[in-house]
């Protein structure tokens, strides 16, 4: 496909642009862009499913991401993620949490705020030390080194979210009853705040991303980190969810101008987005990102999270979450999809009365 051709020829340029960079960095990031291709290739054939941005299976690969190489492929396509995570945090949705901290070797990390919903979680931590000196060594550089890529992260029920290994980050699905492969994570970010670096304090946020919807059921994490930047020790963290966290919040849409090509199978609100899950019964690929929901007042809404893709024997199974509380959006919207012949699918859902 032209378009995918384009994304490759991206990537490739990136993973490809000649720096000075580590052999072992290097082929990392080789292997990263290799598995890319691969997976792209395997999931056509298999009919397996994938998510629809290329930057998360580079998240979900083994490559350390401690390169300039994955800032700029961030750059490429995770620009102005989490704008709904945003806005959350704006209406109150951050809640406080208490008591929860880890100390080792005199650098003390806690936890003081969570937001989370099916699609999100959000945790805001702290990072302080004994003498304030100690911390001035903390040295923050998104082009060269993750945050959240240094911490073992499980939920209450022990699934792993992720895992870290000599190679780098794995993110392992786990089997559910039925036997079906469940990915917990589909992509990372964090932001890191050093304003208050001399006064011998750090803030981290840190989300992670489920496109489809798979924390609904989640009372809990636990991250655990032997490497904190330069500083080496054992930080274990224990983080119960609040009632208040996982609180239900959503509102359901039903579809009330029908579309023979789109069949809607859940469209709600989220704390942090508008979850939709349909079947497009007409060719679409991974530019099935670029979908775009329109409010009734004309204000156009986008995502900027991973989506999934799975081929079923109806159509292409499409998991996105849009960048649009439930505020925001009104009675009515209009989901429009872009189709490999080059026009866009619309079809129009309504707010269920309750």
């Amino acid at each position: 496909m032209k378009d995918d051709f384009k994304l490759e020829q991206k990537v490739e340029e990136i993973v490809n642009k000649d720096e000075v960079l580590p052999e072992s960095v290097k082929a990392k990031t080789q292997l990263a862009y290799k598995e890319i291709k691969s997976m792209s290739i395997h999931t056509k054939k298999t009919q397996k499913k994938k998510w629809v941005v290329a930057a998360s299976l580079i998240a979900a690969s083994a490559i350390s991401l401690q390169s300039p190489l994955l800032a700029d492929i961030r750059e490429l396509f995770f620009g102005g993620n989490y704008k709904g995570v945003e806005s959350a945090i704006k209406n109150g949705q951050l809640q406080s949490l208490e008591g929860i901290v880890s100390e080792s070797n005199g650098i003390k990390l806690e936890v003081i705020g969570g937001l989370v919903d099916p699609t999100i979680i959000h945790l805001r931590l702290k990072l302080t030390a004994e003498d304030p000196e100690l911390l001035k060594n903390f040295e923050y550089n998104q082009h060269t080194i993750q945050f959240i890529d240094q911490f073992n992260v499980t939920d209450d029920q022990g699934r792993i979210i992720q895992r870290i290994e000599e190679e780098g980050v794995y993110i392992p699905p786990f089997i559910n009853e039925q036997g079906e492969k469940i990915h917990l994570l589909s992509s990372s970010s964090e932001q890191v705040n050093t304003r208050k670096l001399d006064q011998g304090e750090i803030e981290i946020d840190m989300i992670f991303n489920s496109s489809e919807g798979n924390y609904g059921d989640i009372k809990g994490l636990t991250l655990q980190s032997n490497q904190l930047n330069k500083f080496e020790g054992d930080w274990t963290l224990e983080v119960p969810f609040t009632s208040k966290m996982i609180e239900a919040k959503g509102v359901v849409y039903e579809v009330t101008a029908p579309n023979n090509q789109i069949e809607i199978i859940s469209a709600i609100t989220m704390k942090t987005g508008l979850k939709i899950d349909c079947i497009v019964k007409v060719p679409v690929d991974e530019n099935v990102i670029n979908s775009k929901i329109v409010g009734e007042d004309g204000t156009t809404f986008t995502t900027g999270r991973a989506g999934a893709m799975e081929n079923t024997p109806q159509g292409e199974r499409v998991v996105l979450t849009f960048e649009v509380l439930e505020e925001e959006l009104g009675e009515s919207f209009t989901l429009q999809i872009p189709t490999l012949e080059g026009i866009e699918e619309c079809i129009t859902l309504t707010k269920v009365t309750q």
